[in-house]
């Protein structure tokens, strides 16, 4: 899987952020108009910036977590998965 190309990985105000690249897509905004920006925890932002531009799967992501940070596997598998379900949603990440 890879992020979809209508998303970009920025830092805005100290905080890592998934937000769609183009705007004029109707697809990427809220009812209301706002942007469908997605705030990304510390670890999530890394792990993404990390993958950005190639593809990746479900455990490349995990293992990479789980290294960088030493961090409890189980608790990782879950986090990756709520990320994964989030990310799919709304259409930033491809299989």
């Amino acid at each position: 899987m890879k992020l979809s190309d209508r998303y970009v990985l920025r830092e805005v105000g100290g905080k890592g952020v998934l937000m769609p690249e183009r705007v004029t897509d109707a697809s990427l905004r809220t009812a209301s108009g706002a942007l469908r920006a997605i705030t990304l925890s510390g670890s999530a932002f890394w792990m993404l910036q990390h993958f950005e531009g190639r593809e990746f799967s479900r455990q490349d992501a995990v293992d990479a977590v789980c290294d960088h940070y030493e961090a409890d596997r189980a608790i990782v598998e879950k986090d990756v998965s709520s990320l994964f379900g989030t990310l799919r949603s709304c259409g930033a990440l491809e299989d």
